[in-house]
């Protein structure tokens, strides 16, 4: 258990300091009135996917020989590979990109930093240690902690930016149009999250596990649903980079791509939904299943790297990597909101709880799609 915590709280701290960054270097290679940059995170997107559609694949080997220990040792290796080129290649084909801070911290400010991350971390050791004494740290006391923190963060960040006095009125009014997108990102991620759990266990418990394409049969491994949404990710992104390529300025702005892979993800649990009930108690083709992620992988192409290039495009000069991580927190508090939701699939039923949760995303997507042009006006010359 120890061992288990230890590496979870590397794998926290290592993604907070890299996911923001390295997408913040991928738009500092555009300036923000480029109108490659939504295509430029396509094919970033792609590359992160690529690792995700054959990491399952290999682990399915060690999952067939029960040697988890060996999968967690390749994941290792793959990443201190990763590291190593970077490190030899990044000053070549980046230049100086992202080498300096955009407003770097005074000394002041260091020590004030300092000391508030001393504090939470004080703070949080101190409630660990003392729900562990007295036999009261359990699933849900974490669960209703993250979602606590999965409200109270963004909403934070939100209100440092706003009232920031290195924020222009220009900067602002960008922040404040942020605002919706980041709700449709955090409802879009709600769904797509729970398709490598929830969604996952549902078709190896109900569907048939047997892939029919164009005559083609093969059975399906437990992992290998995890490896769907990367394949697709990786077939369709060319596509849609060459899309948003094409359409130039005439490519639909950031609240429109925004709505459509919200809709999108909403229209993918509901199929599932309606797959469920007409099939009750009998089992169902793997092909549905394969086609809800499909659904969900187009509507993730139009949101997430579109949510890469708007937190880079919307991002007041003075706040550059706080944007990106904000932004990463609508995948944050979406997966907080998952954990006090997945508690309503007894109640609800598996098939109810699909519809109900892919029905709340089209109102919401239908709400903010209302207010489009107020955001696009917001957003003062951003498209």
């Amino acid at each position: 258990m120890v061992g288990l915590f230890a590496s979870m709280f590397f794998i926290i701290i290592g993604s907070g300091m890299m996911k923001p960054n390295i997408s913040n270097i991928v738009g500092r290679l555009y300036t923000k009135d480029d109108t490659r940059m939504d295509a430029g995170f396509v094919i970033f997107y792609m590359s992160v996917n690529f690792g995700a559609l054959i990491s399952p694949i290999i682990l399915q080997q060690f999952l067939n020989v029960k040697n988890f220990h060996g999968g967690f040792l390749i994941a290792a290796i793959g990443m201190a590979l990763g590291l190593v080129w970077y490190v030899l290649f990044n000053r070549k084909n980046l230049g100086r990109v992202g080498m300096t801070p955009t407003n770097p911290l005074s000394p002041d400010e260091k020590k004030k930093y300092t000391a508030i991350v001393s504090g939470i971390v004080a703070i949080i050791i101190v409630v660990l240690i003392v729900t562990y004494l007295t036999n009261t740290l359990s699933f849900n006391l974490v669960s209703n902690t993250v979602l606590v923190l999965g409200i109270v963060l963004p909403v934070s960040y939100f209100t440092i930016m706003i009232r920031s006095k290195d924020v222009t009125d220009v900067e602002r009014s960008r922040v404040k149009a942020f605002i919706p997108l980041f709700i449709l990102g955090m409802v879009f991620w709600a769904i797509q999250e729970q398709g490598s759990n929830v969604l996952n266990i549902y078709g190896i418990e109900h569907s048939d596990m047997k892939l029919n394409l164009l005559g083609w049969k093969t059975n399906f491994g437990e992992t290998i649903f995890q490896s769907i949404n990367p394949l697709f990710i990786l077939l369709f992104a060319p596509v849609v980079s060459l899309i948003w390529q094409k359409l130039g300025k005439r490519q639909p702005s950031l609240p429109i791509k925004f709505v459509i892979g919200a809709g999108l993800a909403g229209i993918s649990y509901i199929l599932m939904g309606l797959i469920g009930n007409i099939y009750g108690s009998a089992h169902f083709s793997v092909n549905w299943v394969i086609l809800s992620y499909i659904i969900c992988v187009v509507g993730e192409l139009c949101l997430s790297p579109t949510g890469n290039s708007a937190a880079v495009k919307l991002a007041p000069k003075a706040f550059n990597a706080q944007m990106m991580s904000l932004w990463l927190l609508t995948n944050a508090s979406a997966q907080s909101f998952n954990g006090t939701l997945v508690k309503l699939i007894d109640p609800l039923g598996q098939t109810n709880y699909f519809i109900f949760l892919g029905t709340t995303v089209i109102v919401i997507t239908l709400v903010i799609l209302a207010f489009s042009p107020k955001i696009v006006k917001a957003m003062r010359g951003i498209r």
